[in-house]
């Protein structure tokens, strides 16, 4: 009986060893886990301000600069904006990050407060140098922005009236791209084709696969067709269409086949 008992309680020791070295490993792990995401913050912190200080003499060495600004929100659906420099050095025209900013409601007034203290504590620019530098304001359509009685443009050139507020173009030409084909049949019938063959290969690795197949039984190189639509109207179309023409052979030849399989696996399946 001593036997069973002293190996019983062997494996005992040994096991209370493991959990006790598994533990270890794991608070060691977590720890290093700590140091890396320690040592990974610092790094990007030095980072930033390193580039917050160049771009801070770029700012107060050059006669005038322009804003540009554009909202978001965060996983806690809290409203931000993302606030970019826009300016000419040496000639040559320059966009740099500025400061991401939570602003809370996105009110004209908020917003507005929002690009004057981060010119303010990013740059460390007075707010009548801001405004004596400051030729130029760049946002979206929203009203927020554009109102001509209170929107943020308005608001900024109360203290700077020379200012110049730009709509920005890219939207406006999708703006205007999707107004004049929002009643146009043949380009609703071309975006429903383009979104059709996009759903019929993302949605299925089998359709992927074949048309991967045929690409490279025919010498095309693959590429999954893409999403019609998006925050980019136009650069999404245009992709789609590009995609979709270099590799319409193959396309064609995968959905054929797919409609042949479908042909033959119809009256199969009503005959049985």
């Amino acid at each position: 009986m001593l036997m069973p008992l002293q190996r019983l309680n062997n494996h005992s020791l040994i096991w209370n060893g493991c959990v006790l070295l598994m533990r270890r490993r794991a608070l060691m792990s977590e720890c290093l886990t700590g140091l890396i995401s320690s040592a990974v913050h610092e790094f990007i912190q030095c980072i930033a301000e390193e580039q917050q200080a160049i771009l801070q003499v770029s700012v107060q060495s050059e006669n005038f600069f322009s804003v540009m600004v554009d909202g978001t929100t965060d996983s806690s659906v809290t409203e931000a904006e993302i606030i970019y420099i826009r300016q000419a050095v040496n000639g040559v025209v320059a966009v740099n990050f500025l400061a991401y900013v939570n602003i809370g409601r996105g009110t004209a007034q908020n917003i507005s407060n929002a690009i004057i203290q981060a010119l303010e504590t990013n740059l460390h620019l007075t707010r009548q140098t801001i405004f004596t530098k400051l030729v130029g304001f760049g946002s979206d359509g929203a009203s927020v922005m554009t109102g001509c009685k209170s929107g943020v443009g308005t608001l900024l050139k109360k203290e700077q009236p020379l200012l110049f507020t730009l709509h920005c173009m890219a939207h406006r030409l999708e703006l205007g791209f999707k107004g004049i084909t929002e009643d146009n049949t043949f380009m609703a019938t071309f975006t429903e084709l383009l979104s059709s063959i996009y759903n019929f290969y993302h949605s299925s690795a089998l359709n992927r696969d074949n048309l991967k197949t045929s690409c490279a039984a025919l010498g095309i190189m693959f590429l999954v067709p893409s999403r019609v639509g998006g925050t980019r109207w136009l650069p999404h179309t245009m992709q789609a269409l590009k995609k979709l023409w270099s590799i319409y052979p193959a396309l064609m030849q995968h959905l054929e086949q797919a409609v042949e399989c479908l042909q033959i696996a119809i009256p199969r399946q009503r005959a049985s």
